[in-house]
């Protein structure tokens, strides 16, 4: 038996991925997923700030998530140093952000990214209430599959976009890149 299309119509996918626990995002947010590249750092840029890579022309800055949730480097085993050639994160999500009217591509550092996961918004509780020292304003609720709790993090409460936007609709000659 197939699924009803009104069901079907209400489901919403989200990208999942790992930061030590499974996170998801919104797959309409989602650009791209690439495997980690060198990132460029800039001198005094918030600690999260990882710094910009090229990303087919375009300047994109790259927030490190685990530093801007205040979590600890990830742990890297043997097999995490020989597939990753010894990085500690693996995937970078490229972003679509607004700002003012404009669009900008933002990337997340994370540790690998899961799948694409399809979840009733009926099954998605909302963020929990952990006391006042607790910034919940980044998570838009809790969701669950296969007996496994999902944050799902609100995309555009996650980032100071205002900060973040400076590095919109800038692109950098890049003689290898050519626009197909």
């Amino acid at each position: 038996m197939g699924v009803d299309s009104d069901m079907q119509d209400s489901l919403s996918q989200y990208l999942l991925f790992s930061l030590d626990e499974l996170y998801a995002i919104e797959i309409k947010y989602v650009v791209e997923v690439l495997e980690y590249t060198k990132i460029s750092k800039i001198p005094r840029t918030p600690s999260y700030m990882a710094g910009i890579i090229n990303n087919r022309g375009k300047i994109v800055p790259i927030i490190d998530i685990r530093k801007q949730f205040g979590m600890s480097d990830r742990f890297v085993d043997e097999d995490d140093k020989k597939r990753n050639k010894g990085v500690n994160i693996s995937n970078i999500i490229i972003l679509t952000l607004v700002y003012e009217g404009d669009e900008f591509n933002l990337g997340i550092l994370v540790d690998y990214v899961n799948e694409v996961l399809e979840l009733d918004p009926f099954s998605i509780d909302d963020a929990p209430k952990i006391g006042s020292g607790f910034n919940s304003k980044f998570i838009s609720g809790i969701g669950k599959s296969n007996n496994k709790f999902i944050i799902i993090l609100d995309v555009e409460n996650l980032f100071d976009v205002r900060e973040l936007s400076k590095f919109r609709n800038t692109t950098i000659y890049d003689p290898e890149y050519q626009q197909q």
